[in-house]
């Protein structure tokens, strides 16, 4: 095998999973994880793990360390204003066809911390913190690295982008003759506030048999509590409102508009816009989500309480990557030249599709197994590198766009605009829940549809099925 030295940046999930895949190379594949923050973020979202991602986390021999820091969700339910469960729908452990919620429902910055402890002492991996990447230059079939803080410059065969959907690293590759190419985004119109706060009496109803919380108000505005580990005394909360470029009418955060305003909804908007841009205000941010959701009932007083006292609360506007082939050759969409994306940093489909972390796992995994069986064939690393990235979309591209596939509805007929849509939406749950169409509504939750995709056994990672 010819020798491989790859810089990957970002130490969240997807970076140390495939630095973790490419140690079984041995020494001859010498890795570096890039990341910008001081140590291993602890912050994020609940993130869960789906279909083939499980198969390689088993293989990896992580699913039991990964079951000891699973939260406590069994499932979600649909509560109205007065707290009163309209409809159940509990996870279904061990099944293939999972529901809403994944038998595998983990708080991201303990999956993170996870995966750095099974990689820091490997003695091929290292670990650089407290810095980013400046500039890249290609040249003689490698890529040479240019850093923010004081650090030489250093050449790699491969740099891998796992920094993200905002990703710096992508953006620096993707510009060409001084030009930053737009953002590769496909926005779905939804804005998400999210925290964590203690939990009280009327959380425990549910979260003491693990039950996150849904509800849902006029305005397209939607909350979701759920349950987390923490010494069990945690919940975190989503805050979610969808506006659609062509809606018109709202009172959302507004109670008396003036009707010869702009549209409510359309200057909401734009404030959700700016909030997203000013990602460092977060005051700022607080005040328009308390502004925003001051009037959706049920327990939205306790809920913004703990909304102005919260350490962990950060905006994120809901959008999909979606890349697009290179106009050069050989026109692949997710590398240029020595850099390739994985992860969110090159096919995000958003938290909707409960799939950006099984796509992070899985699209690791063929990544590094097309990199071993590309060097494994040539003792000429440009060679092996190039083909490996080209099999790498071949193999996983079908995956990606299915797991990039949106249920029916989502977000804008999920969260409806009015009092009576809201009726409807807890109807035909409940319709669901009851008649013992909850799998259905998995199905679509899951939002996946790639039960049948096969993917290579790599016999060079020796992760044999």
């Amino acid at each position: 095998m010819a020798q491989l030295d790859v810089l990957i940046c970002g130490a969240g999930i997807a970076g140390p999973t495939l630095a973790l895949l490419l140690s079984r190379l041995g020494p001859k594949c010498n890795i570096t994880v890039l990341e910008r923050a001081t140590e291993v973020r602890a912050t994020g979202q609940q993130v869960d793990l789906r279909r083939f991602g499980l198969t390689i986390m088993e293989r990896l021999g992580l699913l039991d360390d990964l079951r000891d820091i699973c939260v406590d969700e069994t499932g979600v339910a649909f509560v109205d204003a007065n707290n009163k469960v309209k409809a159940k729908f509990p996870v279904e452990v061990g099944k293939k066809t999972q529901s809403v919620s994944s038998e595998f429902e983990i708080l991201r910055g303990k999956w993170a911390a996870l995966l750095y402890e099974k990689t820091k002492d490997l003695p091929n991996v290292r670990y650089v913190f407290g810095n980013q990447v400046k500039n890249i230059e290609q040249r003689d079939n490698k890529a040479c690295v240019h850093f923010e803080h004081e650090r030489p410059s250093e050449w790699y065969d491969l740099v891998v982008a796992a920094d993200g959907q905002r990703s710096r690293t992508r953006q620096i590759a993707w510009t060409r003759d001084n030009i930053e190419p737009p953002l590769p985004f496909k926005p779905l119109d939804c804005y998400i506030g999210l925290y964590s706060l203690p939990i009280v009496d009327s959380d425990v109803r549910t979260t003491k048999t693990g039950m996150a919380r849904i509800y849902h108000a006029p305005g397209r505005r939607c909350i979701l509590t759920r349950p987390d580990n923490r010494g069990k005394k945690m919940c975190s909360v989503n805050l979610m409102i969808v506006i659609p470029p062509s809606e018109t009418s709202s009172s959302a955060g507004n109670s008396e508009p003036d009707p010869g305003d702009e549209s409510v909804q359309q200057s909401n908007r734009r404030r959700l816009e700016a909030a997203v841009k000013d990602y460092a205000n977060v005051p700022a941010q607080k005040a328009l989500f308390r502004d925003l959701f001051k009037d959706v009932g049920w327990e939205v007083d306790r809920l913004l309480k703990g909304l102005e006292t919260s350490e962990d609360f950060y905006l994120q506007d809901l959008s999909q990557v979606k890349l697009k082939p290179d106009t050069e050759p050989p026109h692949l969409a997710w590398s240029r030249g020595r850099v390739v994306c994985l992860g969110d940093a090159g096919y995000c489909p958003t938290a909707m599709t409960g799939m950006g972390t099984t796509l992070a796992i899985v699209g690791a995994y063929v990544l590094a197994g097309e990199l071993a069986k590309g060097l494994a064939s040539t003792n000429a690393t440009d060679k092996g590198v190039l083909t490996a990235l080209a099999k790498y979309e071949e193999v996983f591209k079908s995956y990606v766009d299915s797991g990039q596939k949106l249920a029916p509805g989502v977000p804008k007929v999920a969260n409806p605009e009015t009092v009576w849509g809201v009726w409807v939406l807890r109807s035909i749950v409940s319709f669901v829940s009851k008649t013992g169409l909850a799998s259905v509504f998995g199905m679509l939750a899951a939002s996946l549809g790639t039960e049948t995709e096969k993917f290579p056994d790599y016999e060079e990672l020796g992760l044999m099925s």
